[in-house]
């Protein structure tokens, strides 16, 4: 049995977004506030209340008082996009989950060995986001962390603040860039790392289609090619099918696209030197020193963040100030806030 908040009879909602960091934040407080869309968001580790963030690496981001589900839901959307958006911003790396359940225990047996009160309740320990009922009883299952590097808690803080902002302004392309590029921040292995911050912006330019002048001239040529006297027939007809059979545009000229989209273009050469020895390291053509790779692991991320921040500030997005830190020439806008990619 529990109660619920209520509200004119109904029950209330809250949101908890649950999440891993690449490091603590840098802190012995327990808990810490932001205000978000005119609301109220309590930080802590998801260690308990009684630890600091400093012992942990698994933070929870709570808000409470919603009056419908839909509410709460909609939110916890911009809460995450606002994280996201943050890390990125920071350097940081964050695991968001993928909103389903993780450790539970049931409630009668953590009543019967005192890890709760007979009027407390357990609920699934979700990695990532979840809304439920506004209850002040229900409790979620926890473990101990292995310390690492901490951050600035204040630099982030900070980050999230300005980027819930305008977090409703990032299309869901950059949504997905950023979601890799985080996972890219988080990942320790420097070759995984390397692939992942390549990806976000690899999967960027694979929509990239022809314009419908250079389908007229893919036409033209592979006409030309069917009567080309200096081939045989099966020859000639391989050729004129390869030409027209509707291959996408390749990855590296979908890129080029973006780029000169984003007002970037400068950073093709650099783009074509990180991704070439990239290629060469994954395919087993070149081998290289730990050092070597995550120093190129290093490089790409730092790219790739530029890239996908200016993605992600097409439509109105505000980058935080900190983003320049991390990423020299992230806060400079773009050329237009409404050019499609």
């Amino acid at each position: 049995m529990h109660t619920g908040c209520k509200w004119g009879g109904g029950v209330m909602f809250q949101v908890r977004l649950r999440l891993r960091l690449a490091k603590n934040l840098g802190t012995p407080d327990l808990t810490r506030t932001v205000e978000i869309a005119g609301r109220t968001v309590t930080i802590r580790s998801a260690l308990g209340t009684d630890r600091p963030f400093a012992e942990s690496e698994w933070i929870v981001l709570r808000s409470h008082g919603f009056q419908t589900e839909a509410e709460a839901s909609d939110f916890g959307t911009r809460l995450k996009q606002a994280v996201s958006a943050a890390s990125v911003c920071c350097a940081l790396g964050v695991d968001l989950g993928n909103d389903r359940s993780g450790p539970w225990m049931d409630t009668n047996f953590a009543r019967s060995i005192g890890l709760i009160q007979p009027h407390e309740r357990t609920h699934t320990n979700v990695h990532g986001l979840v809304v439920l009922e506004d209850d002040p009883n229900i409790r979620f299952p926890s473990g101990q962390a292995t310390l690492t590097v901490h951050t600035s808690v204040e630099e982030f803080l900070r980050a999230l603040e300005c980027a819930a902002e305008t977090a409703d302004k990032i299309e869901q392309q950059a949504a997905n860039a950023l979601r890799l590029l985080n996972q890219a921040l988080i990942n320790r292995q420097p070759l995984a790392k390397l692939v992942l911050a390549i990806s976000a912006v690899e999967a960027l330019g694979q929509d990239a289609e022809w314009s419908a002048a250079q389908n007229a001239l893919r036409q033209r040529l592979a006409a030309s090619a069917r009567f080309d006297p200096g081939l045989s027939d099966a020859e000639r007809n391989e050729v004129a099918d390869m030409v027209t059979r509707g291959h996408r545009i390749g990855l590296r000229q979908g890129v080029k696209r973006l780029l000169t989209r984003l007002d970037l273009l400068h950073l093709m050469g650099e783009w074509d030197r990180i991704y070439g020895i990239r290629s060469g390291i994954v395919h087993g053509i070149m081998t290289n020193t730990e050092a070597v790779i995550g120093q190129l692991a290093a490089e790409a991320t730092n790219l790739c963040g530029l890239i996908v921040l200016r993605l992600a500030q097409r439509k109105g997005f505000v980058l935080p100030e900190v983003a320049e830190t991390h990423f020299p020439g992230s806060n400079n806008p773009p050329p237009s806030a409404d050019r499609s990619v």
